[in-house]
């Protein structure tokens, strides 16, 4: 199993455990050559979870507060477009920018923005620049995954593509402490994308902390 491969599993548990509809793995093709983009997620506003005992599950608000100017989604959906790296990897990088581009501007149609290719090209330049952008009740965000020596979620000071990195051993953290706070009776309702997943986290948990 490669470092990346690694990744992506902590990163789809991270964000199905923040209530996000998840499609890994999209692959584009523009003139012959596949695109890739690694996960894309979605959360419907007012998305909650709870256990068999009524407790609601929490969200990761170092997170959350970052999509907003006063850290609020009530009321709103979420959509992110995620890249993830292994080590010694940079985040939202392509060999020719117009990549960069189409692995933006594909998924807007598919969030429902149905509006001039114009208007379309305009928001993946917002993007590009903020790392988030809002449409009526959506909120957009570029979102980059990587293990870095920051503990918590933050935007990039990239001056290329300006996305939200969440350190993996965040992420992993994250998940570690959901599993502790819930029962072991009440884990069988909580559906985590692959049957390793606990497997996972014995494996890894010990070289992705250090």
């Amino acid at each position: 199993m490669q470092p990346k491969s690694i990744y992506e599993d902590i990163a789809q548990v991270y964000l199905r455990l923040n209530n996000f509809f998840l499609t890994p793995n999209l692959v584009i093709e523009l003139d012959r050559h596949p695109l890739e983009i690694d996960i894309i997620a979605y959360r419907p506003k007012g998305a909650t979870e709870y256990l068999t005992s009524n407790r609601r599950l929490e969200i990761d608000k170092d997170f959350f507060n970052l999509l907003t100017p006063k850290g609020t989604i009530d009321g709103l959906n979420i959509a992110l477009i995620c890249d993830v790296k292994g080590e010694s990897q940079k985040l939202w990088r392509a060999d020719n920018p117009k990549h960069i581009e189409v692995k933006i501007t594909h998924p807007l149609t598919l969030f429902g923005i149905n509006t001039s290719k114009k208007e379309v090209r305009r928001m993946t330049r917002e993007l590009i620049k903020n790392g988030t952008y809002r449409y009526k009740e959506l909120i957009i965000a570029l979102v980059g995954f990587a293990k870095e020596s920051t503990r918590k979620p933050h935007f990039s000071t990239s001056t290329e593509v300006k996305h939200i990195i969440i350190p993996i051993e965040h992420a992993l953290n994250f998940i570690i402490n959901r599993i502790k706070k819930v029962k072991e009776k009440e884990r069988a309702i909580i559906h985590y994308p692959n049957i390793s997943f606990k497997t996972l986290i014995l494996l890894h948990r010990t070289k992705l902390l250090k």
